[in-house]
């Protein structure tokens, strides 16, 4: 070990000790006490914890009810953080700048804490060689810092678990992506593909510190670990069958015995891998695996929901549920339906309260979000200005390819279909934070035209409110609003031209028959 590095984990192990002998003036039994400090490496003003009791969708957490905290450096520059804690194990993460921006600086992402921690994690500089560059990883080239040398040590009581997932998604890195293909171009499965190698390195170190962890911290990140694995490699090869179907169309056996060969890597995906229903209920993961698998294994005409039934029951089918609803409302169907079959299957109060939250700001006849948007002149628009006409919102952002593509082939025909329908309008919201970008790309013409109601979301990307208040994670997002300013329909929307026009042409009869 090289001596400067030496001399910095010295200091650290022999700053916890003096740090666990007086941290807080008190201690709460259901809290968690984190400490935060920098070692030769630039301190922040301030830094941002977000913590949730229950995660519920990996990918759209701030729907789930959270907790925040801003803290400032102390005259010993250390952040130090009290968590109440309503659970016995929760997540959180670590932000450092304004939370206000489109993208913070998440320095650490949904790490475990539990009731009792009562940790100091030192961010300090490492002269270790760089780790490997990973492609689009904003988390990551943030936790390892500039040039990739940032390192954490995390010590004191309950540590145990934040060093072996530190430990993980740092070895993680090292492991050659190789484009990430799972599948080679007859559908033969590639043995030590990049999931398969990188779940191997992960449950080993879980598996070596396993005694250092408590039973339901082992459980959890074993849950977690192999979920978001499992569920990107479900998603990749489901790539694979969509790419092989799109170049095989007058092939009907080979795609069939293609799609064959997928549903079984599928139904094999994690198979030899035991959760217990306890670290199920509380992994940040799991649910949105159960979820993909099942839809990825599921046949035109099965029952989703009762398949769920008769693998999960109680909490976790509560929960999986509700992340089913949660993430997949939108491209439902027939969601109004099956949001109340879940709602009379699902028990938990909790659950129930999410359940009704998104039908309350997406079911059909509920309020529409009456936004306060600016346009290209910076004049302020609001939904309300359109009452009497039915709205067709599409929301995009400068470089989606697939909003390039509905813009282009679905909402352009739509649009002229109705070009001499006063009582019907178009409404573009961009996410993008540049006003400068937006307006380039509106004038292109690719994701939206100069002839619609162009809008964005004032600088806040996917912060703003009515991003929120939707649940929009997911690009191109539409919704129709109704004459009344209520919601006519929001989800299933991105459909074929002739049938979003026969959609909005009913919007308006049945607006017509209400008078």
């Amino acid at each position: 070990m090289r001596p400067l590095l030496a001399v910095i984990i010295i200091n650290i192990f022999f700053s916890s000790y003096l740090y666990a002998e007086n941290r807080y003036s008190s201690i709460q039994k259901n809290a968690a006490y984190i400490t935060i400090q920098f070692e030769k490496i630039a301190i922040p003003d301030s830094l941002t914890i977000f913590y949730w009791d229950t995660f519920y969708s990996f990918y759209r957490e701030f729907v789930t009810p959270y907790k925040k905290w801003i803290i400032k450096s102390n005259s010993d520059s250390l952040f130090k953080f009290e968590l109440p804690l309503n659970s016995p194990l929760g997540y959180f993460s670590l932000e450092c700048g304004e939370t206000s921006k489109e993208n913070p600086r998440c320095i650490l992402k949904h790490y475990l804490v539990a009731t009792g921690d009562s940790v100091l994690i030192t961010f300090y500089k490492s002269s270790v060689p760089k780790y490997p560059a990973i492609p689009n990883d904003r988390y990551y080239s943030y936790l390892l810092g500039e040039n990739l040398t940032h390192r954490i040590m995390v010590t004191g009581p309950g540590s145990e678990k934040y060093n072996c997932r530190y430990a993980i998604d740092t070895t993680i890195l090292y492991i050659p992506s190789m484009g990430r293909w799972v599948l080679d171009k007859e559908g033969n499965y590639l043995a030590n593909n990049y999931y398969e190698l990188a779940q191997s390195k992960a449950l080993k170190i879980l598996e070596a510190k396993k005694d250092l962890l408590k039973p339901i911290e082992y459980s959890t990140l074993l849950a977690d670990i192999s979920s978001k694995l499992g569920e990107d490699k479900i998603t990749k090869i489901c790539y694979h069958f969509w790419d092989f179907e799109a170049s095989n169309k007058t092939n009907e056996r080979s795609v069939s015995e293609f799609k064959r060969k997928c549903r079984s890597f599928i139904l094999n995906t994690n198979q030899d891998i035991l959760i217990p229903q306890d670290a199920g209920c509380i992994s940040k993961a799991y649910a949105k695996f159960a979820i993909l698998r099942q839809k990825a294994l599921a046949s035109e005409g099965d029952n989703i929901i009762q398949s769920f039934q008769s693998k999960y029951a109680e909490d976790l089918l509560d929960k999986i549920l509700t992340v089913y609803l949660i993430d997949f409302y939108h491209k439902l169907q027939n969601a109004e339906e099956q949001w109340n079959q879940i709602f009379s299957i699902v028990q938990s109060n909790k659950y129930r309260e999410l359940l009704l939250g998104i039908y309350n700001n997406q079911g059909k006849g509920k309020l529409a979000f009456d936004f306060a948007l600016s346009d290209t002149s910076g004049k302020t628009v609001y939904l309300h200005d359109f009452k009497g006409k039915v709205v067709f919102i599409d929301f995009w952002y400068t470089g989606c390819g697939a909003c390039a593509i509905f813009n282009q082939k679905t909402i352009v025909p739509v649009k002229n279909f109705f070009k001499h329908n006063s009582e019907v309008v178009f409404v573009s919201i961009s996410i993008d934070t540049d006003k400068n970008k937006w307006i380039k790309s509106i004038n292109l013409g690719k994701y939206t035209t100069p002839d619609v109601i162009n809008l964005y979301t004032n600088g806040e990307g996917m912060n703003h409110p009515i991003i929120r208040h939707y649940n929009i994670i997911g690009y191109p997002h539409q919704l129709l609003v109704d004459k009344q300013g209520k919601i006519y329909r929001s989800n299933n929307l991105q459909v074929e031209p002739d049938e979003l026009a026969k959609i909005i042409s009913e919007a308006l009869l049945e607006q017509q028959l209400a008078k």
